[in-house]
């Protein structure tokens, strides 16, 4: 019996369909490897912001109010915090001197976070001592369009607080986080084309178009508590 061999338009159709699955297989695998990619990167952004939250509370937690001396124990913008606390420190290196020496056994140490509009990070750095002098700064947290403190003195919020000044610590701090990727954080009207500055630094106290996508309110547990049991929203 005589076989009957593929003819030319049979292999150019075999070979077509071929190409169409591999294709099909290709752009599948690459799709799952983009989404598998943009959910570890917002895994990750999500547990830094997470962190932060955290760190926050544990530095509110040792919070003093400061004095002449050390300087103000927390001192705030609406996207800039210093404070010093009381923690355990650790030394890092045997060099340093007797003054470093000293800052490093002392239980008082310096923690500023500051908001970088320009990268979307949260900046943090972590010094022994009240002088917060040797602590160099690192990302927080990444993928950030804007962030706002506010601070509870136990009568109204207010968006600048200093402990120095007021005499004793803020009641509650409140923390909003808006995440680059939950879209705009400011309405059209509220922008200026990039050609002319982009987002103007006057909207560092305008209402955001959207909700934060990360509020916590933390308590000041060395700070006046009748307070908080006034009219606090």
């Amino acid at each position: 019996m005589r076989r009957r061999a593929f003819t030319l338009l049979e292999v150019l159709v075999a070979l077509g369909l071929m190409a169409m699955l591999a294709g099909s297989l290709w752009a599948f695998m690459d799709n799952l490897g983009r989404t598998r990619r943009v959910s570890m990167a917002e895994a990750r952004e999500q547990r830094s912001l997470t962190l932060l939250m955290d760190r926050l509370e544990d530095d509110l937690t040792g919070a003093i109010a400061g004095d002449s001396s050390m300087g103000a124990g927390i001192l705030g913008t609406s996207t800039s915090l210093s404070l010093i606390s009381r923690g355990v420190g650790i030394p890092l290196s045997a060099e340093g001197g007797v003054e470093s020496t000293k800052a490093m056994l002392s239980d008082l140490r310096t923690t500023r976070y500051r908001f970088d509009r320009g990268s979307g990070t949260i900046r943090a750095s972590r010094a022994h001592g009240a002088g917060g002098g040797g602590g160099g700064e690192e990302p927080a947290a990444e993928g950030v369009a804007l962030v706002r403190f506010r601070y509870f003195d136990g009568r109204e919020w207010r968006t600048e607080f200093d402990s120095l000044k007021a005499g004793t610590l803020p009641v509650a701090m409140e923390v909003s986080i808006w995440q680059t990727r939950g879209g705009p954080v400011w309405g059209e009207d509220q922008v200026m084309p990039e050609s002319e500055g982009g987002v103007s630094e006057a909207l560092e106290d305008a209402e955001p178009a959207r909700p934060a996508d990360r509020v916590r309110l933390l308590v000041v547990p060395d700070g006046p508590g009748a307070g908080w049991k006034g009219d606090a929203p």
